[in-house]
C-alpha cells in the first residue's frame, strides 16, 4: 500500500510577545480595539474567536477564495510554539 505525506504549504507567521501589538495589529489588519478583550489578545480563526497567549504563533494561511468566515482570503490559526515548531521551520529567502 502507497504512502502518502502531506503537502507542506508556505505560510506567514509572527509570534505573540506580549510587547508587539503593533506589530499584531499589521499583520492581521485589525485594530488593537479590536484584538484586546479583558486583557487577553483574540484573533478571529476558522473556528471564532480564540485566545492568544503569550509565545503563541498566529499563522496566515493564503486561500485561493474567500473564506466563509472571515469574507477575505486570509485565515488566522493560533499554534503553541512547541507545536508551530513541530510544523514549520522558517523559509530561506532567495
Amino acid at each position: 500500500m502507497p504512502l502518502y505525506e502531506p503537502k507542506t504549504v508556505p505560510i506567514e507567521a509572527i509570534q505573540w510577545t506580549g510587547n508587539n501589538l503593533d506589530e499584531i495589529c499589521k499583520f492581521t489588519g485589525s485594530d488593537a480595539e479590536h484584538l484586546i478583550a479583558d486583557n487577553r489578545l483574540w484573533i478571529n480563526t476558522r473556528i471564532g474567536l480564540t485566545p492568544v497567549l503569550v509565545s503563541d504563533f498566529i499563522i496566515k494561511l493564503d486561500t485561493s477564495r474567500p473564506s466563509r468566515v472571515l469574507n477575505t482570503t486570509h485565515v488566522f490559526d493560533v499554534y503553541p510554539e512547541q507545536r508551530f515548531h513541530d510544523r514549520y521551520k522558517p523559509v530561506e529567502k532567495e
